[in-house]
């Protein structure tokens, strides 16, 4: 089966032409444009894909609260387009999104301790990066039932680098180097995800489950903070990290302060499961990123 991916010069687009290898159809930004039905049809009738994998985002959270037209026109307009084309030639659509769709009060168990975001628990998006890709989960899965809306969480990886130019690691570890001060939120809760755990897990998993919405992650969590000391340990990089809140460093958008993602899947037997976060962090420190 040949998937046709877009966004593949991000990391997890990256990522997944790697791990699919022949019968991956890479596609840039620069090749592609998701507001564009017609070249949109031009290109699958070129190539012919027997599924498509959308790896493509407008993904600068901060900015998007100054360009709505740009992130809804990529996440949730272009996701749409891509949903139709993939029902028009009766094929399947891999459609990425994220954790923070869940901007709203972290839920919690009878006895009051928090507990995961479910595939069942009803999105509050609290920017309009987050509102643009809730509203492409809903477009996709609308135009094409043969849709995985896949949510998840933290993505770094040696790939590509996609819009941002960079990952949470390699941010890090490029300020210890130029010994700048390192001051990292620690009452944001995530699920850091390594691309090479992900790319395969997703793969798996449309290959065991019907279409609809899963999430899918790494196990484990800590807050952000967490992950930048584990990235210096790891490193055997002496550096301190201040801890700061989400108000001290001031970002335009509103992040998620719980933005751990479960499944209500999780004990099926098909359903894949990722490595503890820390483990995969210290494969991608010790193993997969360039000039180790």
């Amino acid at each position: 089966m040949r998937w046709l991916i877009f966004g593949a010069a991000g990391q997890l687009g990256n990522e997944m032409t790697r791990v699919l290898g022949p019968r991956a159809i890479p596609v840039t930004r620069a090749e592609a444009d998701l507001a564009s039905p017609e070249q949109l049809g031009e290109l699958a009738t070129r190539l012919r894909p027997d599924g498509v994998i959308n790896c493509a985002a407008y993904n600068l959270v901060d900015r998007a609260e100054e360009n709505p037209r740009d992130a809804f026109t990529a996440n949730c307009w272009g996701a749409g387009n891509l949903s139709a084309l993939c029902a028009s030639l009766e094929i399947p659509l891999i459609h990425l999104s994220t954790d923070h769709v869940f901007g709203g009060p972290t839920p919690t168990f009878p006895d009051g301790k928090p507990r995961a975001w479910l595939e069942t628990d009803a999105p509050a998006p609290a920017g309009l990066y987050a509102l643009s890709k809730l509203a492409g989960e809903h477009l996709t899965r609308i135009r094409n039932p043969r849709t995985w809306v896949i949510r998840t969480c933290g993505l770094y990886g040696a790939g590509g680098s996609g819009g941002k130019g960079t990952n949470f690691v390699e941010t890090m570890l490029r300020l210890s180097r130029e010994g700048k001060k390192i001051r990292v939120v620690s009452d944001q809760i995530c699920t850091p995800t390594p691309v090479r755990d992900l790319a395969p897990a997703i793969l798996a998993l449309v290959e065991a489950k019907p279409p609809g919405l899963y999430h899918l992650t790494s196990a484990g969590y800590c807050s952000w903070h967490e992950f930048a000391q584990a990235i210096f340990e790891e490193t055997k990089t002496v550096v301190q990290v201040e801890p700061i809140s989400s108000q001290q460093f001031g970002a335009k958008a509103k992040r998620p302060v719980w933005s751990v993602l479960g499944s209500v899947h999780r004990e099926s037997t098909t359903m894949p499961n990722i490595r503890h976060w820390r483990d995969g962090l210290a494969c991608y420190l010790h193993e997969e990123r360039p000039g180790r």
